[in-house]
C-alpha cells in the first residue's frame, strides 16, 4: 500500500458505526478531511466502498456522497473488486471526485468528503479504498496514482441520543442558544430511537411527540427555557404496552431570550425603569426615579417621584407623578400632575376639563382647494372671498361650505355700494365687497368647500380656503375625497335706469326764465330745490 501525497482524516457518526436491526434501520456517515501539508496538486480522488449484507461489506445499498467545493464534480459507478485490482467479486460503490478547474488543483483550501448510507445488519471491520491522482509539481504536472485503505468498524446496535441542538430555520447550519422573543426555533438531534417526546420547562405535557428527529417551534419562546428530550426504543411502537419496560435516554438544552417577557412578583427600582413592550401590573408601581414604558396596564397606583414617560397607552387607577408624557391614550380615574401633562396621541376625558391658565389647541392653518374632504381631527374650515384688483370691472364670486347639517356661504367682488337719484337724475358709487365664513367640523366628518364665479366676470376676486385643526404638532391634513360642485345660483339682475322725460327741456327753459326774473335773489341751493320739485310734479303728472 503506497503512501499518499495528501493527508486524510476519517471520522464516523456515530462512532463507531452501528449496524441496523429489523426494527431500527441505522444510518451511518463517513467524513473524510483532505489536508495538504506539502505543495501538492490533486486532480482526482476516488473512494471505493463495499456494499452488501456481509461482515466485509458496509452499506446495504449504494450510499449518498458529496464534496464541499463547487470546483469539484462527482460521479459514481458500481463495480467488482476485480475492476479495482483487489481480486474479489465483492461489489464496490466507487465515487469519483474530479477537480474541473485547474486553478483549484493545488489543495490550499478546505476540502472534505461525506459518505452516508444505511449500515447493514452484520458486525465487522470493512476496509474502504481511497485512490488519489496527485502531483508535487505544477503544470505540466507529473500525475501519480496513490492508494490507501481505511478500516471502518461496524459494532452492535447501541441505543444512543446525542447532539441536541437548536438553530434558526433561516440559518439551519448555525447552532444557537439565544433567540429573540417569538422567533421560530428548530430543535434537532441524533438518535436511533423509535419514539421521541420533547418537554418544555413548566409544561407537564410534551410539546412534541413523534418519530422524527427534528421539531420546529413556530412561535419560539418568550423567556429563558430548558427543553428535555426523551428517546425510547419500543420495537417500532410509539408507546410501550403489556409488561414491557422501555429504556429511556434524556438530553437537555437551555435556550435564552434576548428580549424576554418577565412576570416578577416584586420589582424595586431605585433609578430609571424602562419597558419597551406592554407592562401589566396587578398592584401598585412605585418608582423612586423615572418610569419609561411603551404600554402600561396598572391595576393599582402609578407613583413616580420624577417623570413618567409612556410611549403607548397608560391605564391606571391613579397616577401621581411630577411630569407625565403619554404618546398614545391616557385612561385614569384620578390623575395628579405636579408639573406638566403631555398627551402626544390622545387623551379621553369622560368628565369636565378645566384650564386655569392658557390653552393651546389650534394648529397652523393649512391651505386647501375646493373639494370634498374627511376631517382627521376636530377643526374649522375658513373661507375668504376678497376684493379684485380693479374696481371698474365686473366681478362677483360666492363661496360655500357644508358639513353634516350645517351650510355656510359668503360673497364678494365689485358691487354698487351707494345709489342716489330719481327718474331724471341719479348717482352711484362702485366699491369692493369682501366676506368670509368659519365652519366647525367634527373629527371623521365629511365636509365640502366650493366656489362660484359669475360667467360675466371681467376679473375674478381672490378666494382662499383654510383648514385649521384643533391640535398642534403632527396633525395630518384633511383627506381629499373628490371634487365638489357649488349649488345653483340665481342670475344677477341688471338695473333699468329711468328714461328722459319729454318735458326735460321745458323745465330747463322755465328755470332760465326764473333766473332772469329773480336775478340774484335765488341762490343755488334754492334753485336746485325748486328745479327738483318742478321735475317731480311734472314726472308724476306725465308718467
Amino acid at each position: 500500500m503506497a503512501n499518499t501525497l495528501l493527508s486524510y482524516e476519517i471520522a464516523t457518526m456515530p462512532g463507531p458505526l452501528q449496524i441496523s436491526s429489523v426494527y431500527t434501520p441505522t444510518t451511518g456517515t463517513i467524513s473524510i478531511g483532505v489536508f495538504n501539508s506539502n505543495n501538492v496538486y490533486c486532480q482526482e480522488i476516488a473512494v471505493a466502498i463495499p456494499y452488501g449484507n456481509t461482515m466485509d461489506e458496509l452499506f446495504s445499498a449504494p450510499p449518498a456522497v458529496a464534496i464541499n467545493s463547487e470546483a469539484w464534480i462527482t460521479n459514481s459507478v458500481v463495480q467488482t473488486g476485480h475492476k479495482l485490482g483487489l481480486g474479489t467479486d465483492t461489489l464496490y460503490y466507487t465515487a469519483y471526485f474530479k477537480c474541473k478547474d485547474p486553478n483549484y488543483y493545488q489543495i490550499n483550501y478546505d476540502l472534505a468528503i461525506s459518505i452516508q448510507g444505511l449500515v447493514n445488519t452484520v458486525t465487522g471491520s470493512v476496509p474502504i479504498l481511497l485512490n488519489e491522482i496527485a502531483s508535487t509539481q505544477g503544470a505540466p504536472y507529473n500525475w501519480l496514482s496513490n492508494q490507501i485503505q481505511f478500516p471502518i468498524t461496524k459494532s452492535e446496535l447501541v441505543f444512543y441520543l446525542n447532539n441536541l441542538v437548536a438553530v434558526s430555520p433561516a440559518n439551519p447550519t448555525v447552532p444557537a442558544t439565544e433567540f429573540t422573543n417569538g422567533a421560530a426555533i428548530t430543535l434537532a438531534w441524533e438518535s436511533n430511537g423509535t419514539f421521541f417526546q420533547l418537554y418544555k420547562k413548566g409544561n407537564p405535557n410534551p410539546v412534541y411527540s413523534g418519530i422524527k428527529s427534528t421539531y420546529t417551534l413556530d412561535n419560539g419562546i418568550n423567556n429563558d427555557t430548558t427543553f428535555i428530550l426523551v428517546a425510547t426504543m419500543t420495537n417500532g411502537n410509539s408507546s410501550p404496552y403489556g409488561g414491557y419496560v422501555p429504556v429511556y435516554l434524556y438530553e437537555t438544552i437551555t435556550l435564552t431570550v434576548s428580549d424576554p417577557d418577565l412576570s416578577p412578583r416584586t420589582v424595586h427600582v431605585a433609578g430609571t425603569l424602562s419597558v419597551a413592550g406592554v407592562s401589566t401590573l396587578g398592584s401598585d408601581l412605585n418608582v423612586q426615579g423615572t418610569a419609561n414604558f411603551t404600554n402600561a396596564n396598572i391595576s393599582g397606583q402609578l407613583t413616580a417621584t420624577a417623570n413618567a414617560n409612556i410611549n403607548g397607552t397608560l391605564t391606571a387607577d391613579s397616577v401621581t407623578v411630577n411630569k407625565v408624557t403619554v404618546n398614545s391614550q391616557l385612561t385614569t380615574a384620578n390623575t395628579t400632575v405636579n408639573g406638566q401633562l403631555n398627551a402626544n396621541s390622545g387623551a379621553i376625558i369622560n368628565g369636565n376639563l378645566k384650564a386655569a391658565g392658557s390653552v393651546g389647541m389650534a394648529g397652523s392653518p393649512q391651505s386647501i382647494n375646493p373639494g370634498n374632504y374627511t376631517a382627521p381631527t376636530d377643526g374649522f374650515v375658513v373661507g375668504c372671498v376678497g376684493v379684485p384688483s380693479d374696481n371698474y370691472k365686473m366681478s362677483y364670486s360666492a363661496i360655500y361650505g357644508s358639513t353634516q347639517n350645517l351650510a355656510v356661504a359668503a360673497q364678494g367682488g365689485n358691487s354698487v355700494v351707494f345709489f342716489k337719484g330719481d327718474k331724471s337724475s341719479y348717482e352711484y358709487w362702485i366699491g369692493g365687497i369682501q366676506n368670509s365664513f368659519n365652519m366647525p367640523v367634527q373629527q371623521g366628518a365629511s365636509f365640502s368647500v366650493s366656489l362660484y364665479n359669475w360667467d360675466k366676470n371681467e376679473i375674478n376676486p381672490p378666494v382662499s380656503f383654510y383648514w385649521v385643526p384643533l391640535g398642534s404638532g403632527n396633525v395630518s391634513s384633511p383627506v381629499f375625497t373628490g371634487e365638489a360642485s357649488p349649488p345653483e345660483m340665481k342670475p344677477l339682475t341688471q338695473l333699468s335706469f329711468p328714461q328722459k322725460n319729454i318735458h326735460d327741456l321745458d323745465i330747463s327753459d322755465l328755470m332760465l326764465v326764473l333766473d332772469d326774473i329773480l336775478g340774484d335773489k335765488m341762490d343755488a341751493n334754492k334753485r336746485a330745490r325748486l328745479e327738483a320739485s318742478v321735475r317731480r310734479i311734472v314726472y308724476f303728472e306725465t308718467r
